[in-house]
């Protein structure tokens, strides 16, 4: 199984912000608020309230970091292909110049430092998704080790501070799976193991940041029981989340309990919003696995009638990588299931 690149803690913290400096309780019960937004999916409205507290903190990099992780969550899960990716990629140099703004006064600032890391590496990340790994391989490296190489200082700065592992930890393991030696090693892939499972240890500060990013790389491993107990108290906390439902009924269809795993991906989708059903990509990430749930089940005619439709419909708005990385798994199901 591929490693799943999850844009919602790939890069690490992604849905909580640090303690940062003496902000009042109200800001942090909002920012967390907004968090929480992001994770089940109501990304407008997470925007308007963020715009809101940006408005009061107009200074302060970790929302500048927050709407980062918002813009870059929102496309991934829509696929969207329009403005809010000049939005995230002007935000990226909002972040960075922020970030230095703080650095400026201390630099040993672990969370601006943490702040500019992670907007790197969310840049290499973007950049892997639209660009392709192999068409600007030498900007995208570029990013992703100047974002490594922050993200090492902020541990060194304050050793206690958990949320740079799980990037780090998530790239070493990526590095690992994606690049040739001598550029990576399979060493490398079993230390980011291991920093994921100490950031899960630690008690990082984003919500399941650690967990979501070590269950899917427990997926690509294989260690489907380990992957559903990781993230099994998110699915309880977040029960509309499809961050968590996916990993768990993915987890349950590679281990062949198909019950299971057709009542999680039935919950996933009578969970959409008429919005999200309009949306084509969204309906087809996760009707691709009930077509090949159903082709696993031996209902070849149901699963070959999925794939044809998800293959007709109307795509037009979304990255064209994004959709042709997805789209692969429907063409083989199409291939299969009709012949």
């Amino acid at each position: 199984m591929k490693t799943r690149f999850v844009p919602v803690c790939l890069f690490a913290s992604l849905l909580a912000l640090g303690p940062a400096t003496a902000l009042a309780q109200s800001y942090q019960s909002v920012a967390n608020d907004i968090s929480d937004l992001i994770l089940i999916h109501r990304y407008p409205e997470a925007q308007a309230r963020l715009n809101a507290l940006q408005r009061q903190y107009p200074a302060a990099t970790d929302l500048q970091f927050q709407e980062l992780v918002l813009l870059f969550t929102w496309i991934d899960d829509y696929g969207i292909a329009d403005s809010l990716n000049r939005e995230f990629r002007n935000q990226v140099d909002a972040v960075v110049t922020s970030a230095n703004r703080d650095l400026a006064r201390n630099p040993n600032d672990a969370r601006a430092l943490f702040y500019k890391g992670s907007a790197l590496a969310y840049r290499a990340l973007y950049r892997s998704y639209v660009e392709g790994i192999g068409r600007n391989i030498g900007s995208l490296l570029t990013d992703a080790s100047s974002g490594m190489a922050e993200l090492e200082k902020a541990r060194a700065a304050d050793p206690t501070f958990a949320d740079p592992l799980i990037a780090i930890g998530k790239y070493k393991h990526w590095k690992s799976k994606k690049l040739p030696w001598p550029f990576a090693t399979a060493q490398e892939g079993r230390d980011g193991i291991r920093m994921l499972e100490q950031a899960v240890r630690m008690g990082v500060l984003s919500d399941g940041g650690a967990e979501q990013t070590l269950a899917w790389i427990y997926m690509s491993e294989r260690r489907y029981d380990d992957a559903i107990a990781l993230v099994q108290p998110y699915v309880a906390k977040y029960p509309t989340s499809r961050f968590f439902l996916e990993i768990v009924a993915r987890a349950y269809q590679e281990k062949g309990d198909y019950v299971r795993a057709g009542a999680l991906f039935g919950r996933i989708m009578n969970g959409l919003s008429p919005d999200e059903r309009a949306r084509p990509f969204v309906v087809m990430k996760y009707e691709r696995w009930i077509a090949k749930l159903r082709l696993q089940q031996g209902r070849r005619d149901e699963a070959c009638e999925i794939a044809r439709r998800l293959r007709s419909l109307n795509y037009a708005g979304v990255h064209r990588d994004w959709l042709d990385r997805k789209m692969e798994e429907v063409h083989r199901i199409e291939r299969e299931a009709c012949r």
